[in-house]
């Protein structure tokens, strides 16, 4: 699949991922901020500008819900792997759409400088996207800090499990 039809189709979900990420990335204001500085939301932190999304097809979600993939070549562009390496993005928003392909229907917020300051980053395997264009690499949840996920919906809860301290 060419990455315009990729693009295409994940753009379908940039509505509802705004949404959900709204859930998460928002807060409301103290009253003071109201009364005194017109202010009924806050964003929760300054320290968020780049959000990375990427939605799965619903079928991934039992067999790879542990995990999430990102993608390691593609032809000539610099790709998600590399961007991420190199310091571009403070959020990966991570998901699996419904089975009507409308709606993101589980989903974690990954903090990409979490990642990024993990030894694990660089020892996942590659493997093929079953298209023959392009490579990714998949990251078990378990291998990471707790700190990684900032938040998830309830259909992640048992997917994303707390690292085990026999890592």
């Amino acid at each position: 699949m060419a990455y315009s039809e990729r693009k295409n189709w994940s753009d379908i979900f940039l509505p509802d991922i705004k949404m959900k990420l709204g859930l998460h990335l928002l807060e409301t204001a103290p009253d003071v901020e109201d009364r005194e500085r017109n202010t009924d939301l806050m964003v929760l932190t300054g320290k968020i500008g780049r959000i990375a999304c990427r939605v799965r097809r619903r079928k991934f979600y039992e067999l790879y819900g542990d995990e999430f993939t990102i993608r390691n070549s593609a032809g000539v562009h610099q790709t998600e792997y590399q961007k991420i390496l190199a310091g571009w993005g403070d959020i990966l928003f991570y998901g699996f759409c419904d089975l009507t392909e409308t709606i993101v229907e589980n989903y974690v917020i990954i903090d990409l400088n979490v990642f990024r300051q993990s030894a694990y980053v660089t020892d996942a395997t590659k493997q093929d996207n079953g298209f023959g264009d392009s490579s990714f690499r998949a990251f078990k949840f378990s291998a990471f800090q707790p700190e990684l996920i900032i938040a998830k919906s309830d259909g992640m809860e048992d997917k994303v499990k707390k690292r085990s301290l026999f890592l």
